[in-house]
């Protein structure tokens, strides 16, 4: 029985079986709360705005990140949806909420982390 010899451009192929390794590849998101507890994250845009749904602000405990597209909430499609429809759906969905969102390029360096450098500097107005 013989040994196949390595073969290098067999590691692209693997590459392309990892879905996760594209930065464009819609990516699942289960968040889950307490009954009077928020989300943790702000819509922007919507049909209404003629603009791709996105997230604004997230301390979604690290899963969303500022810009992250929107593509369903709870399995409905978000494209045709108002903001104020996808904001309902979302207010609608009790204590668990699945997202399909796709990934900023960056985006994964949350705002969570950046921490102030230095003094902060006040100056008052000149009257």
């Amino acid at each position: 029985h013989q040994h196949q010899p390595y073969q290098p451009h067999q590691q692209h192929q693997q590459h392309q079986e990892h879905p996760e390794a594209d930065p464009q590849a819609p990516v699942q998101v289960s968040l889950q709360r307490s009954a009077n507890q928020m989300w943790g994250f702000r819509l922007q845009g919507g049909a209404d705005y003629r603009t791709q749904l996105t997230v604004m602000k997230s301390a979604a405990f690290g899963k969303l990140h500022s810009g992250d597209a929107i593509q369903s909430v709870n399995g409905q499609k978000t494209r045709q949806l108002s903001h104020a429809q996808a904001s309902s759906l979302i207010k609608e969905s009790g204590n668990s909420l699945t997202l399909i969102v796709v990934k900023q390029p960056g985006a994964a360096d949350s705002l969570q982390h950046i921490r102030p450098q230095g003094k902060p500097k006040f100056k008052a107005p000149k009257k």
